[in-house]
């Protein structure tokens, strides 16, 4: 069921304090309702504003929420069937025990298209407003530039 019929969200990157247009995901509450929901949950409370992030260039960006609430770092997710490809949004998998996943608060976008071999994944969203923004973003040589999560928010 979905939190609150929430079905999107969205985040803005602040580079060197100017924050960027917004990047909107698209939750799919159906296939995965427990990470759907502790997206929205997460984002409803700024969990990842003022959070760094790691840029591959050009393949992803994640969220990186190492240090926030230590003694909560993992959750049990749902175990989702949708292709993790260019665009969408997962959370990372930190250990599978007894066919569950147990994931990190990172969160991880993805900007290629992966070979598919895994049995399942995490990815719950989809990027339907701003891909550009987080291409962009991944190019920005983080040694030059203070990049993190500015903002985040309910649509």
């Amino acid at each position: 069921m979905p939190s609150s019929g929430v079905e999107r969200c969205y985040f803005r990157f602040s580079v060197n304090g100017e924050l960027s247009d917004r990047v909107v995901l698209q939750l799919d509450h159906q296939a995965t309702p427990i990470l759907s929901a502790k997206l929205v949950d997460l984002f409803r409370c700024g969990f990842f504003t003022g959070t760094s992030i790691l840029a591959k260039r050009g393949e992803s960006i994640i969220f990186q929420a190492l240090g926030k609430e230590p003694s909560k770092n993992t959750f049990i997710a749902d175990v989702s069937h949708l292709k993790a490809q260019r665009g969408t949004v997962r959370f990372l998998v930190s250990e599978v025990r007894e066919k569950r996943a147990f994931c990190s608060k990172d969160l991880q976008i993805m900007l290629i298209e992966r070979p598919y071999h895994h049995k399942f994944t995490t990815v719950f969203a989809v990027i339907v407003e701003g891909i550009g923004v987080c291409d962009t973003t991944s190019y920005l040589n983080l040694r030059f530039h203070q990049v993190s999560i500015g903002e985040t928010g309910i649509c």
